[in-house]
């Protein structure tokens, strides 16, 4: 034998990421986005495991963009995302092209699309549905207001 089986093994730590992956899958979330957008370009990474990357980062762990590379490389890319999908795939610029094509698909639409899908697939009784439609946060420090002092709005009108 001329090599060591032992210097070719990668150690992974992939915690909630196996599971978060197979919820994806299970929903469609990737055959929807693939199915919309189709591969772009031949990407190693399909607009729909980019937005899986993407997603499956927020819920567990939560590194930006331009770092997504590092928060998978001691991670089973090949089994999360299928073969050939490596760490350095998932780089900030490939994300960028993606959330672009999302974009011009409309995210609300695929959000909405993959709801019902998932509401479908695993028969969910839905007697009413509730839509959170604020897009907009403000954020910052707001000038003449004291560290300390209650943001509430003048009640002087009900009076």
């Amino acid at each position: 034998m001329g090599f060591n089986v032992i210097e070719r093994a990668k150690a992974c730590v992939d915690g909630a990421l196996p599971m978060l992956s197979a919820m994806c899958e299970k929903m469609g979330l990737v055959e929807l986005i693939d199915c919309k957008l189709g591969n772009r370009d031949n990407r190693i990474v399909t607009t729909g495991n980019a937005i899986k990357a993407m997603m499956m980062n927020i819920v567990s762990g939560r590194k930006p963009l331009y770092r997504l590379e590092r928060f998978y490389e001691n991670t089973d890319t090949e089994k999360l995302f299928g073969q050939d999908v490596a760490p350095e795939h998932l780089t900030d610029d490939t994300m960028a092209r993606v959330l672009d094509d999302l974009y011009d698909i409309g995210p609300k639409k695929i959000m909405t699309e993959l709801a019902m899908l998932t509401i479908n697939r695993f028969e969910i009784p839905v007697t009413s549905i509730h839509a959170e439609t604020t897009s907009k946060n403000v954020y910052g420090e707001y000038a003449g207001c004291a560290e300390d002092e209650e943001l509430l709005p003048d009640k002087a009108w009900l009076k």
